[in-house]
């Protein structure tokens, strides 16, 4: 179905904000930017994202995810999609997220998946078909994929519990001075006050 395209504009990061909604941590390892290789080589490819299930029920593969937030971008890559392969070979499934009104009916590529995201609830309008031979990640790199992944959260959280930290110390200290709570800091006050007071009845 041809739906318009949102008057508001969406940005890439905003589409992965989406996504690890859909794919929260405590059940996937999302990936970002990723690259089909390290080095330099004419034949690197790129996967938006890539999710992998933390559960073995769910089993380890690699999910891909291209992202692209206009039509015009979405055009050009249908012009070269051949340029994914190089990640796409090492992926079970690959799925195209976008705003909505990007893409038209007919358009999507032979057994990717695609998921509109936006509004109050993200649409699975196709389901990416599972790629024959497909095959999961070995557990002991899993393992160490995943305590990385765990690592860098923890980083984050930590960085990010540092600065709250800070600010509350600086909101305090900032209002404290201004309504003489602390202690020190109403000492202080009072002194001021009172020199002030002091001159003020001097001839």
């Amino acid at each position: 179905m041809k739906n318009k395209a949102t008057d508001a504009k969406m940005t890439a990061a905003t589409v992965h904000e989406f996504l690890q909604k859909i794919y929260p941590a405590q059940d996937y390892v999302y990936l970002r930017e990723v690259r089909s290789q390290r080095g330099f080589s004419n034949n690197i490819s790129f996967a938006d994202a890539l999710v992998i299930p933390l559960w073995p029920s769910r089993g380890h593969y690699l999910h891909g995810i291209e992202i692209k937030v206009s039509r015009s971008d979405w055009l050009h890559e249908l012009k070269s999609a051949s340029k994914s392969s190089a990640i796409i070979k090492h992926c079970a499934t690959w799925t195209l997220a976008t705003p909505d009104g990007i893409v038209e009916d007919g358009e999507l590529p032979p057994g990717w998946g695609h998921i509109i995201v936006g509004g109050a609830k993200n649409k699975h309008i196709s389901k990416p078909r599972h790629r024959d031979g497909a095959e999961e990640v070995p557990p002991l790199i899993m393992s160490l994929i995943a305590n990385m992944a765990k690592s860098k959260s923890k980083a984050i959280r930590d960085e990010v519990n540092e600065k709250l930290k800070t600010e509350r110390q600086e909101y305090y200290n900032e209002n404290s001075f201004a309504t003489g709570r602390d202690d020190g800091t109403k000492r202080t006050v009072e002194s001021i006050s009172l020199k002030r007071n002091s001159n003020e009845g001097e001839p």
